[in-house]
């Protein structure tokens, strides 16, 4: 049985495939083909110190090679990376835009580290922030940014490089989408 357990605050949510949600889950021999996140359904059960509630939602993964790319983007291998690569630019204004066709939520998946430096995330066509990717230790598969609408619908996700001096670097490690 696979377990995910993610933090917000004092808030704690733990994501187990949806087949697994109903009854006691044993934390030994977990299957990795389990977290294979194409498609998959997932309960979430949410515990906020009283009783808990449970939801069943879809997450999707996309690797890099799923986005479109304007200027130029480098392809890197590395051990963190997810599925062990990932794209990166150094160039001012490069861009990468992931459209999904129904999604509720959607987020970027990139690593951090001191070469990294800031990129403008546009969400269908507006620009809705600036996100400092640069930290003084690696990170990788870091969710850098995401957005959630109210209901399923087709959403486009921009990623472009402000290449800040000294750091210029973006990195695209890929996206995830929920419906």
């Amino acid at each position: 049985m696979a377990l995910l357990l993610l933090g917000v605050g004092r808030l704690l949510a733990a994501v187990v495939p949806a087949h697994e949600a109903e009854g006691d889950h044993d934390q030994t021999g977990e299957d990795e083909d389990a977290w294979s996140l194409g498609g998959t359904g997932y309960a979430i059960s949410v515990d906020c110190g009283g009783d808990s509630s449970t939801a069943t939602a879809t997450f999707t993964g996309f690797q890099e090679g799923a986005a479109s790319y304007s200027k130029t983007w480098h392809r890197t291998s590395f051990a963190g990376g997810w599925g062990g690569t990932a794209k990166y630019t150094a160039a001012a204004s490069a861009s990468a835009t992931f459209h999904c066709s129904s999604c509720r939520a959607i987020a970027w998946v990139t690593d951090e580290d001191s070469a990294h430096g800031s990129a403008k995330v546009y969400v269908d066509g507006a620009l809705k922030a600036i996100v400092n990717t640069r930290s003084s230790s690696a990170l990788n598969r870091v969710l850098a940014y995401t957005f959630e609408w109210a209901s399923d619908g087709a959403h486009a996700l921009k990623i472009t490089n402000v290449a800040t001096s000294g750091h210029p670097r973006a990195t695209v490690d890929g996206f995830l989408t929920r419906s």
